[in-house]
């Protein structure tokens, strides 16, 4: 704050007030009022004002500002705002496997928050898991394979769903927990197909 005194087109450090203004914000309300006793107040609504503000004038934290934005979008289910900053993400790094799992993400939820939304939704979807798990051939790909499963679930596709669970159990440098997470699943998957017995 101090520094914002000094210059105030300096955006970038607002990136700390953004984000504490939005989790005091979102403290329950009995916590929020003791945290207020103490002089500190928080608004979600001005902490994404604020990190919007340093994605769109800041400097040096902006692509930060942008992650922090997406997560917080999906928190507030406000799936197209996320989807828009992680494309913007995508775009300055298409390298970057991760922002393409949130925007993945986002899309999953808006299609399934939203009756009018487009199977094109669907679709940029498993265009997205196709790319990944044909590029990711390396510690990274069971991660991949799994969150494809778990997008195809969620898609109502239970059976595409349970191959890209078997993927996991069956790759060599797996997690335990990530192996265990995925046997589950096929079970759940054979579940939903009818097919409890096997």
């Amino acid at each position: 704050r101090n520094l914002l005194k000094l210059v105030p087109d300096f955006h970038d450090a607002e990136l700390t007030i953004g984000l504490q203004n939005y989790v005091v914000g979102d403290l329950p309300l009995p916590v929020k009022m003791l945290v207020g006793s103490m002089g500190v107040k928080g608004s979600k609504k001005r902490g994404i004002e604020t990190l919007e503000r340093v994605a769109r004038e800041g400097h040096w934290a902006r692509d930060l500002a942008l992650v922090l934005l997406i997560d917080l979008y999906k928190r507030e289910k406000r799936w197209s705002d996320g989807i828009k900053a992680a494309r913007e993400l995508i775009s300055r790094y298409p390298r970057n496997h991760l922002f393409k799992l949130q925007l993945a993400d986002a899309l999953i939820h808006r299609k399934l928050s939203s009756n009018d939304s487009s199977d094109a939704d669907q679709q940029e979807v498993l265009i997205i898991f196709d790319s990944l798990t044909t590029s990711e051939k390396n510690e990274n790909g069971a991660n991949i394979y799994f969150r494809y499963g778990e997008a195809l679930l969620l898609l109502g596709n239970s059976i595409a769903a349970n191959k890209q669970f078997q993927t996991v159990v069956n790759a060599s440098k797996v997690e335990p927990r990530l192996r265990f997470l995925s046997q589950l699943r096929i079970a759940q998957c054979l579940d939903l197909a009818g097919k409890r017995n096997e």
